[in-house]
């Protein structure tokens, strides 16, 4: 077994540290040379490639973090805003059994049920994962926190006597042209639209899109899109991820969430879970596995919703509190089957 030192990947950015050989450098060459030496004997690196649709200011953070803690170097590819998993899970799709991702964590669910479907996920038997939560029904894919579909609302430019009940209010004429929702064919908004439709059935569901053209919604790049243009006033309140109106508050806006449905008879908001899954084709399923670990610890979701990037634990039921909303939600796996004629009526009804 040869071992090499490559010094592109030690950095002596201090000649005086480096010749007073302190414990701590000492401690992390032979850390490197050890998994070096392992990695070599085990024909496996230690690196692991994401392919992640959270959102970079709070995965970025957490990856580094993980990385340092293990000695994994970890490379991540984030989707746009815009394209919010759909992209990442069409690359995949594409690259098959050549892909160079080792894991998918997704801001949503469907995106990694739609990968399990065409058997590009790594099933997992009950005894390998090490703690609860939801998981999809083939084991390929698991939860990773929990957020609401919500109501974002300026403040400023509404009274709360104004504000909407429930999601059909965004039909309403009293509110034609001040309403926005992310564009519904990709992210958390196609998540909730093929939910609505199994839950209301298609007549129903084409009610609602034609009532929402003839209110001339905005049709928006991203939930965080939504959040900042209402906080910015160019529309009353907005369809958004939790996430998004905290993320919209820390940066000045006036909002609040809004849980709408929250009356006797009616259904309340939607949630939904983050998930992650390990690639079927990894080539570093050891590390992969290291990392899926972590990633679903009660600590790192303890962390998540710490930053505001997730704000439900899946792990720990109990914290959800009293205080926690009227909520409903469905199979992932049904409305992953529901996906594809929920976008064909948005296409026909509501484009």
């Amino acid at each position: 077994m040869i071992v090499r030192v490559f010094t592109g990947k030690v950095m002596l950015r201090n000649v005086k540290e480096w010749r007073g050989g302190g414990k701590r450098i000492i401690r992390f060459l032979l850390g490197s040379l050890l998994l070096t030496g392992l990695s070599g004997c085990e024909g496996e690196k230690r690196e692991v490639v994401i392919y992640t649709s959270v959102d970079q200011p709070f995965a970025s953070p957490l990856l580094k973090h993980i990385s340092q803690e293990t000695g994994i170097s970890i490379k991540a590819l984030y989707d746009t805003e815009a394209a919010k998993s759909v992209g990442l899970a069409n690359r995949i799709i594409a690259e098959g059994n050549h892909s160079r991702a080792d894991l998918f964590w997704s801001s949503e669910n469907l995106r990694c049920i739609q990968l399990e479907r065409r058997g590009l996920i790594l099933l997992q038997p009950d005894q390998t994962v090490k703690n609860p939560g939801w998981v999809s029904k083939k084991r390929g894919c698991f939860s990773v926190g929990g957020r609401y579909r919500v109501f974002v609302v300026n403040t400023r430019e509404m009274n709360r006597s104004e504000y909407p009940g429930n999601l059909w209010e965004m039909t309403n004429p009293k509110y034609r042209g001040k309403i926005a929702i992310s564009n519904p064919f990709f992210g958390t908004t196609a998540d909730h639209f093929a939910a609505l439709y199994l839950r209301w059935g298609e007549e129903k569901y084409i009610t609602f899109l034609k009532g929402l053209k003839k209110n001339r919604i905005a049709l928006l790049g991203g939930n965080s899109v939504v959040a900042r243009e209402v906080g910015r006033g160019r529309y009353l309140f907005g369809l958004v991820d939790s996430d998004d109106v905290l993320a919209a508050r820390r940066q000045g806006f006036p909002v609040r969430s809004l849980y709408y449905g929250q009356r006797e008879g009616e259904q309340g908001v939607f949630f939904l879970y983050g998930t992650v899954g390990i690639l079927k084709q990894s080539s570093h399923q050891k590390a992969s596995r290291e990392v899926f670990d972590i990633l679903r610890s009660p600590e790192t979701e303890k962390e998540l919703i710490r930053m505001g990037a997730v704000q439900v634990s899946v792990l720990n039921r109990q914290k959800r509190g009293k205080l926690s909303p009227r909520y409903w939600r469905v199979s992932p796996e049904a409305a992953e089957a529901a996906l594809r004629r929920s976008s064909e009526l948005i296409r026909s009804y509501l484009e």
